[in-house]
């Protein structure tokens, strides 16, 4: 990949597309297209060369703190493919949260929602109850 040498831009510099109205790192020239991705990543987009400019100070914290926040929401999101706990037989705990999950609205699992040890209900805590066997269920 080749500089855009008018505007004094090198790979990896942050540049601002006026037409686009978006900041994105300069990856390269592309025909008569110059290749931005934005810096939180994702997919590439062509621009003018003549649209293209160094980003201000602003305009690349703004994409910065943006490309943060989208990170946040996305690692914030449940996990939802992950298997659910057994529930241990006879524990009335367990059956309560196991008829939640069957007939329930669907919710992400946690480790507040194991329910008991070995028959003796530990609460929502996660924790096992004071000598419980090793039969607990398994979040």
């Amino acid at each position: 990949m080749t500089e855009h040498i008018e505007n004094g831009i090198g790979a990896g510099s942050v540049v601002y597309d006026t037409r686009a109205d978006r900041v994105g790192e300069y990856r390269g020239e592309s025909g008569p297209y110059v290749l931005l991705r934005p810096l939180g990543g994702g997919r590439e987009w062509e621009a003018h060369p003549e649209s293209v400019r160094p980003a201000t100070a602003e305009e690349r914290l703004g994409a910065e703190v943006r490309a943060a926040n989208h990170r946040s929401r996305a690692l914030s999101q449940p996990v939802t493919d992950s298997p659910a706990p057994e529930p241990v037989a006879g524990c009335a705990a367990c059956a309560e949260f196991a008829g939640r999950r069957r007939h329930g609205p669907t919710r992400a699992r946690s480790p507040t929602q194991t329910c008991c040890s070995g028959g003796t209900c530990a609460g929502t805590t996660g924790a096992p109850a004071p000598g419980a066997s090793s039969a607990s269920c398994r979040t």
